[in-house]
């Protein structure tokens, strides 16, 4: 079984007197805001057009993939928790529903590998959570990816509202309204990450990572037995 296939949380304390990233860790984490965004636009061409063929959410598709790729790369899995650094073995994506034409609610889904079984989960989360207007109904953690979508705009920036009385080291994710340049479908794509404990380097893996995937859309699905 894959140990991302579980849904049982561990967590490893980071010894940050040996870790490599003690110097750059103690420098940001002194900032007012030490976070950083970028965006990009996804080419989704190929697995647009997969997920419309065999009829498959393709914006739960995004979801499953950031999270998929947000737990192959540790640094999205670390957190600043109590002036320590510590790494869960499995973060869980938590992202907005809408609930009525104005409204939203936070929907927090079990992560696993397998691509169909995870849909099947959100679709059952959502389903109970569509008709709560109650932010708070989701409990507090921060074994999570924040996500978003804003599916009025194709962006070119984005930022997301960050807690800096406790140190708030979730990353987030937003995506965009599709747009068509040069006959392909593209989609803009954004990561805010807290610079203590992730770089550019980490985002630029992660980019290629989501958009290898989105070019050999039949790689996106996993079975398990």
């Amino acid at each position: 079984m894959s140990k991302y296939q579980a849904d049982k949380k561990t967590t490893t304390i980071i010894e940050i007197d040996n870790w490599p990233r003690k110097e750059i860790y103690n420098f940001f984490k002194t900032y007012e805001i030490p976070y950083f965004s970028l965006c990009a636009n996804l080419d989704i061409t190929e697995a647009y057009q997969y997920c419309k063929q065999k009829n498959i959410s393709f914006s739960k598709i995004i979801v499953y993939l950031s999270t998929r790729i947000a737990n192959n790369i540790k640094e999205f899995r670390y957190r600043i928790k109590d002036n320590a650094i510590i790494e869960y073995n499995i973060v869980d994506p938590s992202f907005t529903i809408l609930i009525t034409s104005e409204t939203f609610n936070f929907c927090t889904v079990n992560y696993c590998e397998d691509t169909i079984e995870f849909i099947n989960r959100t679709e059952t989360k959502i389903e109970e959570l569509k008709n709560k207007n109650n932010l708070a109904s989701e409990p507090v953690r921060d074994d999570l990816i924040y996500m978003t979508c804003i599916p009025w705009v194709s962006f070119t920036s984005i930022g997301h509202p960050v807690r800096l009385k406790n140190p708030d080291s979730i990353p987030r994710v937003a995506w965009g309204k599709y747009f068509k340049e040069n006959d392909r479908l593209k989609m803009p794509y954004n990561i805010q990450a807290h610079h203590a404990i992730i770089d550019g380097i980490h985002l630029g893996k992660f980019f290629e990572s989501i958009q290898n995937y989105l070019s050999n859309p039949e790689s996106i699905f996993i079975k398990h037995n």
